[in-house]
């Protein structure tokens, strides 16, 4: 049986190469000037999305999911947010305190490189984020948090690639219980996107 934990990192593994190619120019710009308008930067949205796409993933592989998450961490990073802060970050490990990077700056080369092993180890950080909610603990999809403050905005992701219809009332039952659940650590509302996919042939 596969392992869900390798699997979700090796997920999000797929996307590092269109993140770290991706533009970091600021959403609040246009043609040069200052807007008060957010300009999604849709084009890595769709190259994100067309990775699960040629891989053939099925939707219950999560690959669509994570890759609106990527997406959705990449555009709260375009917006100013610390990226230190938003989870998942582009790299592995995908969850990892603010505080462990910031020590890793301050240390030594060589200090710095065996702390960065250990980490990439697993001696620290995480492939989820979770938090503590009402009654127990969520795992989220996206989150700004520090250890200090506690989490400040998160975002969770559903999937629906067919049955639109019949997984509709699900999806906004979720989306409910989600919020409830989270309202304890952050303020909750609630949003939908619908995302149309394309096969591009060559």
């Amino acid at each position: 049986m596969a392992n869900p934990v390798v699997e979700k990192t090796l997920a999000f593994a797929e996307f590092d190469t269109t993140l770290m190619s991706a533009a970091k120019d600021s959403p609040w710009l246009s043609n040069g000037a200052v807007t008060e308008e957010f300009n999604p930067s849709y084009s890595v949205l769709e190259r994100l999305l067309s990775i699960p796409v040629r891989n053939k993933a099925v939707t219950r592989s999560g690959r669509f999911a994570q890759g609106v998450d990527a997406w959705l961490a990449h555009e709260l990073r375009r917006a100013g947010f610390d990226a230190d802060l938003v989870w998942p970050r582009p790299e592995a490990p995908r969850v990892l305190s603010s505080d462990i990077l910031d020590l890793l700056r301050r240390l030594p080369e060589r200090l710095a490189d065996e702390v960065h092993e250990s980490i990439m180890a697993g001696k620290a950080g995480s492939t989820d984020a979770r938090i503590l909610g009402r009654a127990y603990m969520k795992q989220t999809d996206v989150v700004m948090t520090h250890w200090s403050t506690g989490p400040e905005l998160l975002l969770s992701t559903k999937a629906m690639t067919s049955s639109f219809g019949k997984n509709l009332a699900n999806r906004y039952e979720e989306a409910y219980g989600d919020a409830a659940e989270s309202s304890r650590a952050v303020s909750a509302g609630s949003g939908r996107v619908l995302l149309r996919a394309t096969r591009h042939h060559p």
